[in-house]
């Protein structure tokens, strides 16, 4: 028995294994089973710490809740297994101003200057700026462990930007110097930081921040039901190449709830592709090899990783939704419901262009590269 198992995680497992053996074959099930024993014993080993004993009947009590828990959706022969009952639909009516665009992240949305770009994470260490920026939008991601101490990026190099649940802001304005500004606000429990000279601008893009009703102006909605559950596969429908003529795809980027934290907002980004840069996108995928991967079981222990993304494909004749399994040790493809199809550079730079480009993941990320 290893330090962080127990007697009740061991039924727990056991469990689990058995109904994966004993149901029909389907590898996407049974990396699900490991997803949540992995996942358990993340939790565990994070809170090993500060158990005590009293906790002891509360996690006997929480294992036999999950033990009596429903099991995952079964695969049978039916083409569409596991289906995922929600997804993105048509935005609101609101469009951004000329000149403005919508940027959504957790359960809201804001607009910011349609030229404004995209900047490293939140916490970039400020030591490591040494070049003149442009105004940007930054989002949580892995950063550089390096400390520099307190303070601003050195004045030649700032730019204005936006900054998504910055963890150390507090809600308010602070006066940097030379006239710079940063306000923070708070907007359906999410921080939304602006850092620039200008107050027109600073209130212009605070002012608009509101959280997403239903979807947001890219069609993607706040959460989807893959996050708590990433074996789940689409409505297969008549499947991608029945939409006829494409129009549109809603492209919404999403954090997988792998318990180790309370994810609350697991909407990372969003984008709406039309045209040609849409047909061509589809067109694209169709054409790719079936099957999966580049998959990383050398490089990465869970086999659906930490991020997917949801595509709603809206043509001429039918609508259908696509999943795409990128951050995982196993099932990296786009997904119909029907057919899986191998990601190359070809497919997946389009899919996951910015703002949708995510910062970490294992070997199909090397494909953005």
């Amino acid at each position: 028995m290893t330090r962080y198992e127990d007697p009740t995680e061991i039924v727990l497992e056991r469990s689990l294994n058995n109904q994966a053996t004993n149901a029909p074959g389907d590898d996407f099930l049974l990396d699900r089973v490991q997803h949540r024993i992995k996942s358990r014993r993340n939790a565990k080993a994070v809170a090993a710490g500060v158990i005590a004993a009293g906790a002891t009947v509360a996690v006997i009590l929480g294992v036999t809740a999950t033990l009596n828990d429903p099991a995952p959706p079964v695969a049978t022969n039916d083409p569409t297994p596991n289906i995922a009952t929600t997804g993105p639909t048509q935005p609101p009516a609101t469009t951004a101003e000329k000149g403005w665009r919508w940027e959504s992240y957790g359960p809201i949305e804001v607009q910011v200057p349609a030229d404004w770009g995209y900047g490293g994470g939140v916490g970039y260490p400020p030591c490591l700026i040494t070049t003149p920026q442009k105004p940007q939008v930054a989002r949580p991601g892995p950063v550089p462990a390096i400390a520099c101490g307190p303070g601003p990026i050195k004045l030649p190099f700032r730019a204005d930007s936006l900054t998504f649940d910055a963890f150390d802001r507090k809600a308010g304005v602070q006066q940097i110097d030379h006239g710079w500004v940063e306000e923070t606000r708070v907007v359906a429990g999410m921080k939304i930081t602006v850092f620039t000279k200008d107050a027109v601008l600073r209130e212009r893009i605070l002012s608009s921040a509101r959280p997403i009703s239903g979807t947001d102006q890219h069609g993607c909605a706040a959460d989807h039901a893959f996050v708590a559950n990433p074996s789940l596969r689409p409505a297969a429908g008549s499947g991608l190449a029945s939409v006829g003529a494409v129009e549109s795809i809603s492209i919404c980027r999403y954090k997988l709830d792998l318990e180790d934290t309370v994810n609350t907002h697991p909407l990372r980004s969003s984008a709406k592709y039309t045209g040609e840069r849409a047909a061509t996108l589809i067109a694209t995928i169709i054409a790719s090899p079936t099957g999966t991967g580049p998959n990383g079981f050398g490089t990465c222990v869970d086999p659906y990783g930490s991020e997917m993304v949801s595509m709603a494909v809206r043509g001429s004749t039918g609508t259908q939704e696509v999943f795409l399994r990128f951050s995982g040790c196993d099932h990296n493809s786009f997904d119909d419901g029907r057919t899986l199809w191998k990601l190359t550079k070809q497919n997946l730079r389009p899919a996951l262009a910015e703002p949708n480009k995510p910062n970490q993941g294992n070997a199909a990320m090397l494909l953005l590269n």
